[in-house]
């Protein structure tokens, strides 16, 4: 039996010894080291199960928040508009009853370019 000559057992014995500490070596820099950040991250999940509680509502407060802010500008803006509106029709309106425009001067002027376009 091969598993039994006794020229083969230090051949065995090395290549048990090279996987067992490549095996040790992968298991404690790489595997061990991430088990334990995950377990550290679930054990202050559940310690702090209030803290991503008030997370979540300080999310939903500021979401409120920039609604009704969106509200009030879009409320702001469509007022502006139209109170612009309205104070450009008075200043019209004030402008048309103050008569600085001479209405015979506009009339004739009007008169003159209609001749001109229909050469009377």
């Amino acid at each position: 039996m091969p598993q039994l000559d006794s020229l083969t057992y230090f051949t065995q014995f090395f290549w048990f010894i090279i996987i067992f500490i490549t095996f040790y070596i992968i298991l404690s820099n790489i595997i061990l080291p991430t088990i334990a950040t995950i377990l550290k991250v679930r054990n202050l999940l559940k310690s702090n199960k209030s803290l991503l509680d008030n997370v979540q509502k300080d999310n939903n407060v500021l979401e409120i928040i920039s609604n009704s802010n969106l509200n009030l500008m879009q409320n702001f803006i469509g007022k502006l508009s139209s109170d612009s509106k309205i104070w450009y029709n008075n200043i019209i309106e004030s402008i048309n009853k103050k008569d600085l425009i001479n209405k015979e001067y506009i009339n004739n002027i009007g008169l003159i370019l209609l001749r001109k376009k229909i050469k009377i």
